[in-house]
């Protein structure tokens, strides 16, 4: 569980060091002998553009180590729309998908994956059905829906309130969670929904 370490802590007449944990691969302080090799997958969409690799090195008594990297190419692909940080709305998410190239012929184990990041301005219950009604004539297989809403960015404990969190009601508590992330008082239906399955609970503590 140690991070920065000093470079100076390996002798000068190692011939190569290996370091592990980080999935970018990176030299220590420039010096080509000590490095990371990376992670030779993405491990995330947002590692998807990493030079994945596998390090040769060849040592010779009195010699620098000769490193030779060697690329593993991609098996599955991965797909992020859209492709950057940033979400989109579901019609812009969803045309996106629709209109992107893919290859017709790939066995299902060698499609790629799809992330979709989409911006919503409430819950939206049946956003899945949509999603996969696009997905069905696709050649890809759905790993994630990511959402954001364009609420308050606030968070519950960000909000003044003149009483201690113990102190509400648990119905007050998610009202109040519901205002803070989606800019609006919540729906009578949704804080029934939210009283039916706390008396569950309840029932079965």
């Amino acid at each position: 569980n140690q991070h920065a370490l000093p470079v100076d802590i390996f002798p000068e007449d190692v011939a190569y060091v290996a370091l592990g944990h980080l999935h970018l691969p990176q030299t220590v302080a420039g010096l080509a002998h000590i490095r990371y090799s990376g992670s030779p997958i993405p491990l995330s969409f947002d590692e998807s553009h990493y030079p994945h690799q596998v390090l040769q090195v060849d040592i010779s008594p009195g010699q620098a180590a000769c490193i030779t990297p060697h690329l593993i190419p991609r098996s599955v692909g991965l797909l992020r729309i859209p492709n950057s940080h940033s979400f989109g709305t579901v019609d812009d998410v969803l045309s996106q998908l629709a209109q992107s190239p893919f290859e017709a012929d790939l066995p299902q184990h060698q499609q790629p994956f799809v992330e979709l990041r989409i911006r919503l301005q409430q819950p939206e219950p049946g956003l899945r059905q949509q999603v996969e009604a696009v997905l069905a004539n696709l050649p890809v297989r759905l790993l994630k829906i990511s959402t954001a809403y364009s609420g308050s960015d606030h968070s519950l404990a960000d909000t003044d309130v003149d009483q201690r969190l113990e102190e509400l009601q648990p119905l007050a508590v998610f009202q109040r969670c519901y205002f803070t992330k989606y800019a609006e008082t919540a729906p009578d239906s949704m804080s029934a929904l939210f009283n039916e399955l706390l008396e569950t609970l309840r029932e079965h503590a």
